[in-house]
């Protein structure tokens, strides 16, 4: 009975997940159409401030819930639209949320069953997970290397608690947030998306993936000791 409650749920995920991608939803998630429409998205926002936070967040959500590359072209536009601060923290909820969906999602429909089945072989790796998974989560978070939706799979395939995953998730995506949505705000004066790339940008990423290191440095001299 359980592997048909799994079986059917993941069904009609990958169903929806066909669906929306049909749908050209993600096209619409795009540098250029943002600008094309910035004018009406800054009226609509200043008119239905309420409405276009709660629009904002649920696109959000369902863009990280359904594997959409959407985070960052959506962060862009939250900077520009609601500011720094506000822009972060509204795309912090949606793309949490959406994180959460997503990692339950494949925790009950793959997970579970995953690790009942290579029980053994995958308990080092459950005991390293559950001594410094927090700190892998935060590190991959920080270096940009891995997407936003595989880290999402990827924590869904292991035994780390939702609350570890909640909280480094919200952590992890905090800094480059800020990054984009401080970019957003010149959304004017940039033209492409190769010019959000800029000199400060790019630097300002890879302090983030320096961060990302630190807690690491820290933890291997504590081992040897």
């Amino acid at each position: 009975m359980k592997i048909s409650k799994r079986l059917i749920l993941g069904l009609i995920f990958i169903g929806a997940l066909v669906a929306i991608r049909l749908t050209g939803l993600g096209e619409y998630f795009t540098f250029e159409q943002v600008k094309l429409h910035r004018d009406m998205l800054v009226q609509l926002v200043q008119e239905q401030y309420l409405t276009s936070v709660l629009v904002y967040i649920s696109l959000f959500t369902l863009g990280v819930a359904f594997f959409l590359p959407v985070a960052m072209i959506l962060t862009l536009a939250g900077g520009f639209l609601f500011g720094v601060p506000w822009g972060v923290l509204y795309a912090n909820i949606g793309g949490t949320i959406g994180s959460i969906f997503s990692f339950l999602m494949v925790r009950y429909v793959l997970g579970d069953g995953l690790q009942e089945r290579y029980a053994g072989r995958l308990k080092g790796f459950n005991q390293a997970m559950h001594e410094q998974g927090s700190l892998y989560l935060l590190f991959i978070h920080f270096i940009f290397v891995i997407p936003f939706f595989m880290i999402n799979i990827l924590a869904g395939l292991t035994r780390v608690s939702l609350w570890t995953f909640v909280w480094t998730t919200s952590l992890g995506i905090l800094p480059g947030q800020f990054v984009y949505a401080f970019t957003g705000q010149q959304l004017n004066k940039i033209n492409s998306v190769q010019d959000i790339f800029s000199g400060s940008v790019l630097v300002a990423l890879c302090l983030l993936a320096l961060l990302g290191m630190v807690p690491m440095f820290l933890k291997f001299p504590k081992e040897r000791r």
